[in-house]
């Protein structure tokens, strides 16, 4: 009843990176994929497609294709709750509780903002979630399955991760994170000398990795044949050297920190302290323009564009080691902005006027973001206690809490993944979207 109440009431903002994923959109309605790659490398092709599906349909139906598209990313949370629910089971969650994060996710001032804007980080969510199911399932599988069963589940997770992949191109990073425990077990089945694992394990890992990274070079190579960059987005490399400059440039100082410091929990923390202007050092903006700046004066002074992000790359390791005290600091405080996703004031939709005064009531905005960021902190770092305390029945997968202890230590791992690799950047709330399945399944593990 609320998504069908926001569906009639709400409207999509197209701006910033929306305008981007509605052009290629278009691009790729009207002008097919081969424009798409023509005039790449560009974003990643899953969320552009989708919004094309919709331009089509609109195009025999008397409906903007916002509306349609709208449809599509209500029935995308929707699964998410299904498969939260099929976890949450698996978890042994109580049904009060389970009841309750299911009207969580239905209800998340942030996740529904993210269904009714036209950004991509509503895809992942049950990506995630699959992923995830995949993870724990396969763990399962290779200590007494057949090798083609274990073959087959290996495919299924090779499968999620180029969803997953052709979302967020940073799970191709992620996939290795997921799969060294599986490598792990293989080489100690060879100490203890079994030989199911033995075999099953290295299946599970080919599989998953052959599968994935076939369809990452498909895409790079139809890249460098219509536009001449083996790529698979435009993205990453300037923009991690812009993030990393913005951490070195200057010595960090007492107030710096500070500024820092408060911006891990948001933006409007950060301007009850300080000036609007000294905050915005910590922000996005200045980091894609130091980015882009050395993107320029590297290609002007001459060197390929094909050798461009791997020099931007070496460029940003230098200036890690130039202050690495600091660097990792920084890099820390980064990493908790991770937890802070849930917010009424992301931005893009607009709502209707008695959503507008709710959600810009402080008590109410500050509570919820302040109340559901420390628990998504606060679960996460339980569940990592709870798996280290019956580690064994990651080995044990009779054992009664062993499903639970598989999934909270691939959540773990997950989270682990993304947080390590995305506070290399400047965070912002939506950045946090794709983990919020995990901190809200986190959440479930600590409630019972």
């Amino acid at each position: 009843l609320y998504w069908t109440y926001l569906l009639f009431t709400s409207l999509m903002a197209i701006s910033f990176d929306a305008i981007g994923y509605e052009n290629l959109g278009t691009k790729i309605f009207k002008e097919g994929w081969i424009e798409y790659f023509r005039t790449g490398p560009n974003r990643e092709p899953l969320y552009p497609f989708i919004i094309s599906v919709s331009m089509r349909i609109s195009d025999f139906l008397p409906v903007p294709y916002t509306k349609i598209q709208t449809v599509f990313q209500i029935f995308i949370l929707l699964t998410t709750q299904m498969l939260s629910l099929n976890l949450l089971q698996k978890l042994n969650i109580s049904e009060k509780i389970s009841a309750f994060i299911i009207l969580f996710i239905g209800f998340s001032p942030a996740l529904v903002n993210s269904a009714f804007s036209l950004f991509s980080e509503i895809i992942t969510y049950p990506i995630v979630l699959s992923i995830l199911l995949c993870l724990s399932t396969a763990w399962k599988m290779v200590q007494n399955n057949s090798a083609i069963k274990c073959g087959a589940i290996g495919m299924l997770l090779g499968l999620s991760f180029i969803f997953a992949v052709s979302a967020k191109a940073i799970f191709l990073y992620i996939l290795p994170v997921c799969l060294l425990p599986f490598f792990v077990l293989g080489v100690q089945s060879i100490l203890k000398k079994r030989t199911k694992i033995f075999v099953n394990a290295p299946i599970v890992i080919l599989a998953a990795s052959l599968s994935t990274h076939a369809f990452v070079a498909f895409i790079k190579d139809m890249n460098l044949k219509h536009n001449g960059f083996y790529q698979f987005t435009d993205r990453g490399a300037y923009f991690l050297y812009g993030c990393t400059e913005l951490k070195t440039k200057e010595k960090l100082r007492p107030k710096t920190f500070l500024i820092a410091l408060t911006m891990v929990p948001g933006e409007g923390v950060c301007r009850a302290f300080f000036k609007p202007n000294e905050c915005e050092y910590f922000y996005h903006g200045p980091a894609t323009i130091a980015g882009v700046g050395k993107y320029a004066q590297l290609k002007g002074q001459g060197i390929p564009i094909n050798e461009l992000d791997g020099a931007l790359v070496k460029l940003s390791a230098h200036q890690i080691l130039k202050r690495p005290f600091q660097y990792t600091t920084l890099y820390l405080l980064e990493s908790l902005k991770l937890f802070f996703w849930e917010s009424t004031n992301i931005g893009f939709v607009l709502y209707p006027n008695i959503l507008i005064n709710l959600f810009s009531f402080r008590p109410f905005s500050d509570g919820i973001r302040l109340l559901v960021s420390v628990t998504s902190l606060l679960a996460f770092f339980y569940v990592v206690g709870y798996v280290i305390k019956r580690k064994l029945a990651l080995l044990l997968v009779n054992q009664e809490n062993s499903e639970s202890v598989r999934l909270g230590f691939f959540m773990i791992l997950i989270g682990i993944g993304y947080i390590s690799l995305y506070s290399l950047f400047v965070i912002i709330p939506r950045y946090g979207f794709p983990l919020a399945p995990i901190f809200i399944l986190c959440t479930a593990m600590l409630f019972q």
